[in-house]
């Protein structure tokens, strides 16, 4: 077991020594499933895959794969993921990631609130103004708010990455993100 864990993070190290410095390593997190209703736990990563998916096609950001982080924790649990954020960093920086995206699904009644936050690892805590929520009306409903809570992180994700370093404007999936977007 203990080999699995140097693999993974030998594995993440390499990925993260390919990103420049205008690139961010962001590792999408599995979301928590708040509902009396077991049928819905798949949510915990269908949710998170769809986001890493949209987010994997963007360029200067560097997806890495949840599985790596889940090689990582799984012989100390992953319950104190969303609540230790001093553990959570320290992950982070043993990983080389730039931000975790930490989110939850809650039932109310018979609409879904999605919610996802973004976490800096350099700061140490959630990046103020970047908590979403999305409410939907049916489980269907969830993948077509889950496409909007994407786009929605991957602003905020380029607009706290610095500029390539030619200083040209760069235009991602309708996202048009220059210097003065994000205070060069």
């Amino acid at each position: 077991m203990p080999h699995r864990i140097v693999l993974a993070v030998i594995a993440s190290l390499v990925a993260v020594g390919c990103a420049t410095p205008s690139e961010r390593v962001v590792c999408v997190l599995d979301f928590k499933v708040i509902t009396p209703h077991d049928d819905q736990s798949h949510l915990a990563r269908a949710i998170p895959e769809f986001i890493t998916s949209e987010l994997a096609q963007t360029p200067r950001v560097l997806v890495q794969d949840p599985q790596d982080v889940d090689r990582y924790v799984t012989h100390r649990g992953k319950s104190w993921m969303l609540s230790d954020f001093g553990r959570l960093r320290g992950l982070g920086r043993s990983l080389g990631t730039d931000y975790f995206i930490l989110g939850s699904v809650t039932r109310l009644g018979e609409n879904f609130v999605i919610e996802s936050r973004l976490f800096s690892v350099e700061r140490g805590h959630v990046v103020p103004g970047t908590t979403f929520r999305q409410t939907c009306t049916s489980e269907d409903a969830i993948l077509v708010q889950v496409g909007t809570l994407a786009e929605q992180l991957r602003y905020q994700i380029l607009a706290r990455t610095p500029p390539p370093i030619n200083g040209q404007q760069g235009v991602v999936q309708g996202f048009s993100v220059s210097r003065s977007d994000i205070g060069g």
